[in-house]
Order: structure tokens, then sequence, then C-alpha cells
């Protein structure tokens, strides 16, 4: 193999079974869409369904970063409008969000949360 075939690019990676990569859904922000961009050359998208499974994927991904985000800068107890210490809802919508991941990604065959 000479080095001027190491450097082209593989057709694989811009493909996906034997087609294009589809575009992102155009309502998904732009978190979703990165993730999206990430995780379809990875999957069979030809497959019926995949696209929307996917969609439903990164969706969730979104909302547990969102929720994660400002639990962290909230903190797990907040005050209530009465003054009491009480869990942050955050968190509530954050290990929602991490159990539709866990479940979406078991039917799409990837590991929620790996990188």
């Amino acid at each position: 193999m000479t080095a001027l075939r190491l450097l082209r690019p593989r057709p694989e990676k811009t493909t996906v079974a034997n087609g294009p990569i589809p575009n992102p859904p155009e309502h998904l922000d732009p978190v979703a869409v990165a993730k999206w961009l990430e995780l379809a050359p990875t999957l069979d998208m030809t497959r019926p369904g995949t696209a929307d499974t996917l969609t439903l994927y990164v969706t969730a991904w979104t909302r547990w970063k969102a929720a994660e985000a400002k639990a962290a800068e909230l903190g797990d107890v907040i005050k209530s409008p009465a003054g009491y210490p009480v869990q942050n809802p955050y968190l509530s919508i954050a290990n929602k969000a991490l159990d539709q991941l866990l479940k979406i990604g078991k039917r799409l065959g990837i590991a929620a949360l790996t990188k």
C-alpha cells in the first residue's frame, strides 16, 4: 500500500450501508445534531425506524445533558419556596432522561453515555 493510498478518504466514512448518511431532522437543537452526526455513521440507517429511534435518543441526550448541567449548577438540594430543603427537580429530569437513554440505546444497539 502506498502513502498516497493511505491518505485517501475512506468511502465508508461518508456512507451508511451502501447509502448516504441521512441529515438530522431540522427540529433538533445543535447538541442533538452533534450527537446525531456522531452516531448515525455507526448505525444501520437503512433499517426502518432507525432514524426515528435515533431522533428519540439524541433528544433524550440533550435533555440529560441540560438537566445534569443545571443540577451541577444548583446542587442536589435546593430551598423550596417555603424555605425547606428539597431535592433539586433537575435531578429527576436527568434521571428520567438517563432511563430513556438506556432503553433507547438498547434498541439501537449502543451503550449510552460511553463518551
